[in-house]
């Protein structure tokens, strides 16, 4: 479950969850699912544990890209435009899917 995501402290009655890097590789509609068991204590006793389930499902979103300064070079001819990336230069979710 680790990959798909982390579970954040429980703040009054709201857990967060934060997806992996993983979930980024999810194609559009495509599911992943993360289960969890947590326990609460006020102070005194713990409660019952619980399950929580959760589910990433893939959007086909734009991807991004994190680029360090002067790191791609732009490059055009008879062939079309195209950028080179250098060191300290990522692309995420650059596949493209229909």
């Amino acid at each position: 479950s680790a990959a798909i995501g982390t579970l954040g402290p429980i703040v009054g009655n709201t857990i967060t969850f934060t997806p992996g890097a993983s979930t980024q590789a999810l194609a559009n509609g495509e599911t992943a699912t993360a289960t969890f068991t947590i326990k609460a204590n006020d102070g005194t006793a713990d409660s019952a544990v619980q399950t929580v389930t959760v589910t990433v499902t893939g959007a086909n979103d734009a991807p991004i890209l994190t680029v360090a300064p002067a790191a791609l070079t732009q490059t055009s001819g008879a062939a079309g435009v195209g950028v080179a990336g250098a060191a300290g230069t990522t692309l995420v979710d650059a596949e493209a899917r229909v």
